[in-house]
C-alpha cells in the first residue's frame, strides 16, 4: 500500500477534538482529482467523488483500534477488500479516508494509487489495500 498522505488540517483537528480514533468510524471515498494538503479538509472538499453504486463492498475501514508504545500511537486497520459489481467502479487514482463519525466528516487524508483504475463490474474486478503496519502514526 501506498503511504498515507496527511491531510494539513488533520493536526488541528486532532488537537480540537474532532477525531477520536480509537472510535471513530473510518470510511473512504474514490475520486480522479488530486486532493491538496493544505485544501482537501472535509468530505465536501473531495472534487468529484464517486458514487458507490457499483461498489459491493462498504467503503468502511475495519478493525480499527488506536493504541501507543514509548510515545508512537499507532492507527491500525484491516485489509480492506473493495468488489467491483454489476456496472464499472471508476476510473479513481485518489483514495481518500476520513471520519465518518466527525459532524463534517473531515479528512484524515489520502494514498496516491499512482495511476487511474477502473474495477470491472462484469469481472467482478477487486481492489485490496493492505494496511499492515497501521494506517497512520504519530510520534
Amino acid at each position: 500500500m501506498a503511504t498515507l498522505q496527511k491531510n494539513n488540517f488533520f493536526v488541528l483537528d486532532v488537537g480540537l477534538g474532532v477525531f477520536n480514533l480509537n472510535t471513530n468510524t473510518i470510511k473512504i471515498a474514490f475520486t480522479d482529482t488530486a486532493p491538496t494538503a493544505a485544501g482537501t479538509h472535509v468530505y465536501a472538499d473531495i472534487a468529484s467523488p464517486l458514487s458507490l453504486t457499483n461498489l459491493l463492498t462498504s467503503p468502511t475501514i475495519t478493525g480499527t483500534g488506536y493504541t501507543q508504545t514509548s510515545g508512537t500511537a499507532t492507527l491500525a486497520a484491516s485489509t480492506w477488500t473493495g468488489t467491483s459489481q454489476t456496472g464499472n467502479f471508476g476510473p479513481f487514482r485518489y483514495i481518500v479516508f476520513y471520519s465518518d463519525t466527525a459532524a463534517s466528516k473531515n479528512i484524515l487524508g489520502w494514498i496516491d494509487y499512482g495511476s487511474e483504475l477502473t474495477l470491472n463490474g462484469v469481472n467482478g474486478d477487486q481492489l485490496v489495500l493492505t494496511i499492515a503496519s497501521g494506517l497512520l502514526t504519530l510520534a
